[in-house]
Order: structure tokens, then C-alpha cells, then sequence
């Protein structure tokens, strides 16, 4: 029954990541995409090869499976972090060399201790915690916080045992309970995906549908940028979380001054479409700027 469960949560998971597949095309996130069928797949396969091994008591094979399977969970945000061209495809071999130092753990519990189960430094531990927290809160003020609140749930309990306080606490927590969180985050990401802000300039659609997909660190990083040419071309507008605004000084304070003028939002749309064709191609821009 364990072995049909994560069949059954593996196609429903699998299933959205197809879906999903077709919107990434032409972006960096499909660098993303390709670690998350990846880590599915592990997941899944690190399930089933547990119902198998398993039996009556536990086998240390089973738990090393587990742990590399949890430990795939953490490359597609890594990959995120490298998602802007030209560097997005170097930059998979830095997720390949940091999955295999995750690894060591295991393979040196397996070759030099006897086939002891695996048990990383505490520096180890404090990093998986960092990087599981930093991608929570890269899409945590998004539109797909939920998903992300539900994956990063899914990752306590898949790495529970090697993240530092949460050993004892979540000690009888069930692996496949993980992987059911994780494919709640995909299908929550999904309905999120549907929802559209109706009555968005075209500009801010462009923006909003970017900071969510990219999530806030390359989201501010762009802003930033654009901001920057806004203010050395003096548009009188800044790129702020929800979208483009019109500002006016009143007593060295940056203040909301209405509707953007016609005169320059040509020159706008062009400065921010440069800063995305890093990101995203131009059949992707046009599908929601429009001509």
C-alpha cells in the first residue's frame, strides 16, 4: 500500500510538473523544472524501494535512498539562484557539484562506518536549514506562498533528522507524509497559477506574473535595476513590489502622483523587457505586454 501511495502521489505530482513544463518554455526556470522532475522522481522511487526493502525492520539501505531522495529536494531553488542567461546552464554543474557534496554524508557512512546510517556535521545540518528557509522565503510574498509554506513543510519532514532541533521533535514523522506535502505544494502552485490580477496595466502584468515566477531575490534585483535607469532618464516613476508608479517629492519623501505619463511609457516598456530577456523570451514578454 505504502509502494501505491507514492505511485499515485508521484503521477499527480508528475502530471502538474508536465503542465507546467509548457508555460517555462523559453525561460530560465526551465533549468528549475528539469531538478524538480528529478527530485520527484527520487522521492517516489526512494518510497517504493523503502516498502520493498524495509519489511519487518528497517534497512540502512532504504535510509541511505531516502536521505540522497530528501536531499534533491533543495536543488531546484539552488538552481533558481542561477536562473539569469547567459550563465543559467554553467551554473547546473554548481547544483550537480552541490548535490554531490550533500551526498558525502551518506557515501561515507556507507563505505568507511560500516553502513551506519548518515550523519552530518552540524554545519551541514545549519546549511540544509538555510537553504530549505531560503527558498521558503523567496516565494513566501508571492502569489504561490501557500505552495511554498506546503514544500517547505514537506522538506522538515523529509530532512527532519538531519536539520539541527527538529530530530526528536518530528522523530515519528512518516517520510511519505513529505512527499504528499511537496505534491500539495505543486498542485497549490497550479490553482495559483490560474489566478490572474484582471485590470492590470499591461507593464504590471508583465511584472507581477516575473516576481512571482522568479520569486524576491531576482525580482528586487531587477527593480533595482530598473529603478536606476528610471531615475538617470528622470521618468518620475519607480518599480515598486505590486507594480509601476508615478512619484512626486514633497519634503524629501517619494510620493504615489497618479497615472504614469503616455510620454514615457514607451521608453519603460523597453527598459524593462531589456532587464527580462535575461530571464524570459520575448514570445513570453509579448503574451502579456501585448504589441
Amino acid at each position: 500500500m505504502r509502494a501505491l501511495a507514492a505511485v499515485a502521489l508521484g503521477c499527480a505530482g508528475g502530471a502538474v510538473l508536465v503542465r507546467a513544463g509548457r508555460r517555462l518554455r523559453g525561460s530560465t526556470l526551465a533549468a528549475p523544472w528539469v531538478w524538480s522532475c528529478f527530485s520527484l522522481a527520487a522521492l517516489v522511487g526512494a518510497e517504493i524501494m523503502a516498502a520493498w526493502l524495509n519489511g519487518e525492520a528497517p534497512s540502512a539501505v532504504a535510509v541511505h535512498l531516502q536521505y540522497l531522495a530528501a536531499m534533491t529536494m533543495l536543488t531546484p531553488f539552488v538552481a533558481m539562484l542561477g536562473a539569469k542567461r547567459p550563465q543559467d546552464r554553467a551554473w547546473q554543474w554548481i547544483v550537480l557539484s552541490l548535490l554531490a557534496l550533500l551526498a558525502l554524508p551518506s557515501l561515507k557512512a556507507a563505505i568507511f562506518d560500516a553502513g551506519a546510517t548518515p550523519a552530518p556535521h552540524a554545519a551541514w545540518r545549519w546549511l540544509l536549514a538555510v537553504m530549505a528557509l531560503a527558498g521558503l522565503l523567496n516565494y513566501l510574498p508571492t502569489r504561490y506562498g501557500v505552495a511554498a509554506a506546503l514544500f517547505f513543510g514537506g522538506q522538515l519532514l523529509e530532512l527532519a533528522e538531519y536539520l539541527p532541533g527538529l530530530a526528536a521533535p518530528l522523530s515519528g514523522r512518516d517520510s511519505l507524509a513529505g512527499l504528499g506535502l511537496a505534491v500539495a505544494a505543486l498542485l497549490a502552485a497550479q490553482a495559483a497559477a490560474l489566478v490572474k490580477k484582471s485590470g492590470a496595466p499591461s507593464v504590471d502584468r508583465l511584472w507581477l506574473d516575473f516576481r512571482d515566477a522568479f520569486g524576491v531575490l531576482w525580482a528586487l534585483r531587477v527593480a533595482e535595476r530598473f529603478n536606476a535607469a528610471a531615475a538617470q532618464s528622470s521618468w518620475r516613476v519607480w518599480l515598486g513590489w505590486s507594480g509601476l508608479k508615478s512619484n512626486r517629492k514633497e519634503q524629501h519623501l517619494v510620493r504615489d502622483a497618479g497615472p504614469i505619463s503616455a510620454d514615457v511609457l514607451p521608453a519603460m516598456r523597453q527598459s524593462l523587457k531589456n532587464l527580462l530577456w535575461r530571464f524570459v523570451s520575448p514570445e513570453w514578454i509579448s503574451e502579456r505586454l501585448g504589441p
